[in-house]
């Protein structure tokens, strides 16, 4: 099973329909097309950044003039620190834009992962249980 972070926006007209869940742990779209994945995910400034360090990997390497393994390695390295960081900067991104984290939850896929949650904690849900943090 793997642990999830279930997070709700603060003012949802119906928050069942609007729980976004977030898997912790290593994340393969994001190692494999990061610039790709954080515009999916609508995290733009975190795609130019991302997009903005590749380039500067690729720079450095031909000025450097390094072998394409040693680039290669350099890619790679950058994709491994990305893939990891990745989930965090999902989360902090919801944060931002007014999600609040609503609890963890466990389960084989997001889909029953959110199912276990809403089982769990069925208040939740409910707009007036919703406290506004300062």
């Amino acid at each position: 099973m793997r642990l999830y972070t279930v997070h709700l926006q603060q003012h949802a007209p119906s928050p069942d329909r609007n729980a976004v869940v977030v898997s912790e742990g290593f994340c393969w779209p994001a190692f494999l097309a990061a610039p790709v994945w954080a515009a999916a995910k609508g995290m733009w400034f975190t795609a130019l950044g991302v997009l903005s360090a590749y380039v500067l990997i690729l720079l450095v390497a031909v000025i450097a003039a390094l072998d394409s393994l040693s680039t290669m390695a350099l890619v790679i390295g950058a994709g491994a620190i990305i893939g990891f960081c990745a989930n965090d900067w999902r989360r902090a991104s919801l944060t931002s834009r007014g999600w609040r984290l609503a609890g963890l939850a466990t389960g084989a896929d997001r889909d029953t992962a959110l199912r276990r949650f809403i089982d769990l904690h069925p208040d939740a849900l409910n707009p007036s249980a919703i406290t506004p943090t300062y």
